[in-house]
């Protein structure tokens, strides 16, 4: 019997409306500042080999198409913080996925130092967004990194991390070393490694989208690369 508050179902019907959201450039992130809170996806469609996979799904006649996600993410209208509400949350309120994507903005941004190991284009991304009650945010963006496993997700891309000395200070991740400062006096090897383990976790996103391994989702699955016009390697 189908049940529309089954989490998975919700999941679905979510990913689903996410999917059918018209992709931006970061230029027009201006657009969406009155949007409130949400999920959002980060599409990259430039040249980097280290990312050669993209071209082949996110560009199409050499125009940018945003179908494979390097990152996912999710912004509460009134902030969260360990299930507390954050009245004071400057990303909060009606301008809390562009305030979430704005920072990624400069994040990115910072990646185009020619000095960085694999410098990136600002130019080169997109992004796509869905405006979700807050009820609904963290369950949208649970179900877009299962069908997706954007690589970013779990790098360090979205994490602010203190600085060395204070508490809860680590080691650079892979995406630190990789694209930014840090990496262009890191060890050889380190970025070697990282470079290494971010191809990886791209191949890994492509295996998963066009054969996922757990066949329950396999359906659904089929119905999101028709929509995004997947059709296989």
């Amino acid at each position: 019997m189908y049940n529309p508050l089954d989490p998975i179902n919700i999941g679905e019907n979510i990913a689903l409306a996410f999917i059918r959201q018209l992709p931006r450039p970061f230029n027009e992130l201006r657009e969406i500042q009155g949007a409130g809170g949400g999920i959002y996806g980060i599409y990259y469609a430039g040249t980097s080999p280290l990312y050669a996979r993209y071209r082949q799904f996110n560009m199409e006649n050499g125009a940018p198409q945003a179908r494979l996600p390097i990152y996912v993410g999710s912004s509460f209208a009134v902030g969260t913080q360990r299930g507390m509400q954050d009245l004071g949350d400057p990303e909060g309120g009606a301008r809390a996925l562009w305030g979430r994507l704005d920072r990624h903005r400069r994040k990115i941004e910072g990646i185009g130092d020619p000095r960085v190991p694999e410098p990136l284009r600002i130019g080169d991304f997109m992004f796509r967004c869905l405006p979700l009650h807050d009820t609904h945010v963290g369950s949208g963006e649970a179900a877009l990194i299962s069908f997706f496993r954007p690589p970013w997700n779990g790098l360090g891309f979205g994490s602010n991390p203190p600085g060395i000395g204070r508490p809860g200070f680590r080691a650079p991740n892979a995406f630190k070393v990789a694209h930014s400062l840090s990496g262009a006096n890191a060890d050889p090897g380190a970025v070697q490694a990282a470079l290494v383990e971010i191809q990886q976790r791209v191949e890994d996103q492509v295996r998963h989208v066009l054969q996922p391994p757990d066949p329950r989702i396999e359906p659904f699955m089929r119905l999101i690369r028709a929509d995004l016009g997947i059709f296989g390697e």
